[in-house]
């Protein structure tokens, strides 16, 4: 049953107009859907708002990892193998290491530490030069004395080629006087690097 909006009088079912004021009979309103009640809130918040995009991409990610795995990596030199020996052995034979480039001391190391690898390395390479030095001096004095008789046996004036020669073999000796003293230095240091020249010498298996 419908009444009025502004007199109040009875209206009919089919009416337009209020027989009383003439008011205008307004249409009803069609009933609404009610909303559907979500039972988990938390969720529904959750599927209402959109997934935000992460920093940083899964492909940006496996290129990224991929980056560092291909990252070089930092060679050590042709001549330094102090990463093949054991760090306990360099520290307790070190002096050792050290006596191989004093001449014939080589005979120490070989001798008291002849199962020391890092030892054995410096042993090496001080026994090439020990022999090397002995030969050089040897030869020094076959050839001075070879050419002391010839030139004499000719011209005393010709003396300054012994001199020369005197001066290359004093070349020579210093040159390994050097070597020696580097060999010394990377002993000290702990280092299993190779000489100049003489490091690729192998005489100790």
């Amino acid at each position: 049953m419908a009444f009025c909006r502004n007199c109040g009088a009875q209206l009919g079912a089919e009416d337009k107009f209020c027989s009383s004021c003439g008011t205008p009979v307004a249409a009803p309103k069609p009933p609404q859907a009610e909303a559907p009640v979500c039972e988990n809130p938390q969720a529904a918040g959750e599927t209402a708002q959109p997934q935000q995009p992460s920093f940083q991409q899964p492909e940006q990610q496996t290129a990224y990892q991929a980056n560092i795995a291909v990252a070089p990596q930092p060679r050590k030199s042709a001549d330094d193998h102090t990463a093949d020996y054991d760090p306990q052995d360099i520290s307790r034979n070190n002096i050792f290491a050290v006596l191989s480039y004093l001449s014939w001391l080589v005979l120490i190391p070989l001798l008291a530490a002849k199962d020391s690898k890092f030892a054995r390395f410096h042993a090496n390479q001080g026994l090439v030069l020990a022999i090397g030095g002995t030969a050089l001096g040897i030869i020094r004095a076959i050839v001075v004395a070879i050419l002391r008789t010839i030139i004499y046996a000719i011209s005393y004036r010709l003396s300054f080629i012994i001199t020369l020669v005197s001066v290359v073999f004093t070349l020579l000796g210093i040159g390994l006087g050097v070597l020696s003293i580097i060999g010394i230095v990377y002993a000290a240091s702990g280092k299993a690097k190779e000489l100049p020249l003489v490091g690729k010498i192998r005489i100790l298996k």
